[in-house]
């Protein structure tokens, strides 16, 4: 398992020999037992936009229409909560050059108030190949975690990395927000 820091880049095909899709997971603890996290999934262009709103996976619209990505829901742990996605990056539309995995938290709350927040990535034979603990989590409302580029991926074997994105700037309200970050629809 690989531990990654903020900014780093990894290559995931030399992480694992398995082939098929990776899960993603979003974990925390709310000390007071009453947070969520909603995550959600944008699905972009070279130019750093999503196609349409179909490209875009929340609690509302949990899958793409070709569940190349879908929401698997959240799930407790032994310590907290978890919320999974499964990627599937040789079932991705070829124009779609990154996923990019975010989160929202509502009423008030931030990330800030989330003790352990972690995001970890496992392949299909659910060996975990790297974690990153979010430590610098504070007031933001939303988060984007990372993201998977795929970059120029010939097929049949697509290129797939890691990176670790960085905090929206600012509070921001909710997945709609990163919806228009990514101006969906408009090209």
């Amino acid at each position: 398992m690989h531990q990654m820091i903020k900014g780093a880049n990894i290559d995931l095909s030399g992480l694992t020999t398995a082939t098929g899709p990776f899960t993603v997971a979003l974990s925390w603890i709310d000390p007071s037992g009453e947070g969520e996290a909603d995550v959600s999934v944008l699905l972009v262009d070279a130019e750093g936009k999503v196609g349409s709103d179909a490209d875009f996976v929340f609690y509302n619209q949990p899958a793409t229409a070709d569940e190349s990505v879908r929401l698997l829901g959240k799930a407790p742990t032994a310590t907290g909560s978890e919320d999974r996605i499964l990627v599937d990056l040789g079932a991705v539309r070829p124009e779609v050059q990154r996923v990019v995995i975010a989160a929202s938290r509502y009423a008030g709350a931030t990330f800030g108030g989330l003790d352990d927040l972690r995001l970890t990535t496992s392949d299909s034979a659910g060996e975990v190949l790297l974690t990153f603990d979010i430590a610098d989590a504070d007031t933001e409302t939303a988060f984007i975690f990372g993201e998977l580029s795929l970059g120029s991926r010939g097929r049949p074997e697509p290129a797939s990395s890691w990176r670790r994105g960085r905090a929206s700037a600012g509070p921001v309200r909710g997945p709609l927000r990163y919806r228009r970050l990514h101006r969906a629809g408009r090209r």
